[in-house]
């Protein structure tokens, strides 16, 4: 096969000296009819090197070489002379001229930047002993496909491997941790302890609790880069949000907070959309409203009709986000400039679940400041319906 030489390449950093190189070359004192009977008989050689007494000079190119043969008389006229004479009436078009260890991502960012006219044409090499040579500009460029090619295999392999392992993991941690969670139970139940030694138990059950909500964000987040199938059905968004504020009083009370709910009657939105996948999504806005608000706070939850069906907005007394903040809010593993009021966790994937979630149900996720302080996620939803 005639690049079987490129597709042996499997190194990411391979060279353009890894790739077949044509060294051709001719005086240029030489006749013009020996440029061409070499052409001929050699229909995949890209051009020749020309030299003067074996020092480089330049090159001529097959394409221009038969682009000017092809004019009328021009053999005639030009194929009993020397190549030099040749040269000074129709000078090689601008050459790129690369060392060896170029690499081939590198050498084909220059070819592409090269203009239209000159693209085609074959690339200029310089060894380690200064010989020059040649390389045609297609087996170049399919060299570097090829290499793309197993540069995305082997991504695709190391994320397989990944998401193998971390599920391993994650399963193997789960365990250990819920045994420490009960024991520390165990402890507490059986054991008289004094007040210090309760404080030593509880901290023992709010680490083993941090772990284990660490380990399923990171699966969640894991399921969201490969991909999963909604499933949707017709519900009320307003009692998904009802359930979602019941399971965060504990935490608000706690806290001093209040979730107050707005607007219930004002708008009953019906969805059709994934009711789990959903619950996620506002369970994330609303633990990290309790998380990141002041005590002794408020934080409300209204849903309105927006343009494109119905929108829910939840509001804190937080702290808000800057700027840099905004740029980056819905990354991966995101740390933002505001910290958990009272020491809560926080593993900087909570938002891009959202974020992911939302999109998927062809929805938007925006943040706006709140008047007086604090922030307001807005959530709006398509396939919905608003009815007073």
């Amino acid at each position: 096969m005639l690049y079987n030489d490129i597709y042996a390449i499997t190194d990411i950093d391979a060279s353009v000296s890894a790739l077949r190189m044509f060294s051709a070359s001719f005086d240029i004192s030489r006749s013009l009819k020996d440029v061409f009977v070499i052409f001929k008989q050699e229909s995949d050689l890209p051009g020749v090197i020309l030299t003067r007494n074996g020092i480089y000079v330049d090159v001529l190119f097959r394409v221009k070489f038969f682009e000017l043969m092809s004019q009328s008389f021009m053999m005639e006229i030009f194929k009993n002379k020397p190549i030099e004479f040749f040269q000074t009436e129709y000078p090689t078009a601008k050459k790129l001229l690369l060392p060896a260890y170029t690499l081939i991502v590198k050498a084909v960012e220059l070819v592409l930047q090269r203009q239209l006219e000159y693209r085609d044409d074959p690339v200029v090499v310089e060894t380690a002993n200064g010989e020059k040579k040649l390389i045609d500009v297609h087996r170049l460029l399919l060299a570097h496909n090829h290499i793309h090619m197993l540069t995305m295999q082997q991504l695709k392999n190391a994320n397989s491997f990944k998401d193998e392992m971390l599920h391993i993991i994650a399963h193997d941690l789960k365990n250990p941790i819920n045994g420490i969670t009960g024991y520390a139970l165990m402890i507490e139940e059986c054991v008289e302890l004094e007040d210090e030694q309760k404080k030593w138990v509880a901290n023992i059950q709010k680490s083993s609790s941090k772990m284990l909500e660490l380990i399923r964000e990171l699966l969640k987040s894991a399921s969201e880069e490969n991909g999963f199938s909604l499933h949707k059905s017709e519900f009320s968004l307003n009692k998904l949000l009802n359930e979602v504020v019941s399971s965060h009083e504990k935490d608000s009370r706690h806290k001093g907070q209040m979730i107050v709910l707005e607007n219930q009657s004002a708008c009953e939105c019906t969805i059709n959309a994934d009711r789990l996948k959903l619950y996620e999504v506002f369970e994330n806005i609303i633990s990290n409203a309790v998380k990141y608000s002041p005590v002794n706070t408020s934080i409300t939850i209204g849903i309105k009709e927006g343009a494109a069906g119905c929108e829910v907005h939840i509001s804190d007394r937080g702290p808000g986000f800057s700027q840099t903040d905004r740029k980056h809010l819905f990354k991966k593993f995101q740390r933002l400039s505001a910290r958990p009021t009272a020491g809560e966790s926080s593993s900087g994937l909570g938002l891009y679940i959202v974020k992911n979630i939302i999109e998927l149900h062809k929805g938007n996720i925006f943040v706006e400041d709140r008047e007086g302080g604090g922030s307001t996620f807005v959530v709006a939803l398509p396939e919905t319906s608003c009815k007073p």
